[in-house]
């Protein structure tokens, strides 16, 4: 009795089994869009090589040269698209790292505007400065001579009386 219930049961799995192609193409369609709906990523491009060999044997006689048993040998190499799929945690770190690069950006920014600002203070001050330097009134030597004649004049005017 128990022969018979285990052999029906297994007779029954077979027959059961991989019934028809149809039924796993449908699921894996529903499984593929499942997939890309999570994030899976299905590159279509197949690359087809397809390479040739031609090999033959000659023999020569004399003047003649006779070819004989050419085999012509093709290799077709197909190699079909990968499916590559990106969890939600790549996702995750993928936005992080973007948030960050956005953060370090708009630092580097403010800090890029904080080093304007100073520099073109830096600057107007030097500009300040040399001006400044520029105008500073120096001993002027054309006064001299004049300085000397009043001093003179002034000697002589005293001394008269």
């Amino acid at each position: 009795m128990k022969y018979l219930f285990f052999t029906a049961l297994i007779a029954s799995f077979f027959l059961t089994s991989c019934g028809s192609a149809q039924f796993h193409i449908s699921k894996a369609e529903k499984h593929t869009q499942k997939a890309i709906e999570k994030g899976a990523i299905f590159t279509s491009s197949t690359d087809t090589v397809t390479v040739s060999n031609i090999t033959y044997d000659t023999t020569t006689v004399g003047d003649t040269v006779f070819i004989s048993s050419i085999e012509t040998v093709v290799k077709t190499v197909t190699e079909m698209g990968e499916i590559r799929y990106i969890s939600k945690l790549d996702k995750r770190r993928e936005f992080k790292l973007q948030k960050q690069l956005n953060r370090l950006t708009e630092k580097n920014k403010r800090l890029q505007a904080r080093l304007d600002v100073k520099n073109q203070r830096y600057t107007e001050k030097t500009k300040r400065v040399s001006l400044r330097n520029e105008k500073k009134s120096r001993f002027d030597w054309k006064i001299l001579p004049i300085i000397a004649l009043l001093t003179i004049n002034i000697y002589l005017w005293i001394t008269r009386k």
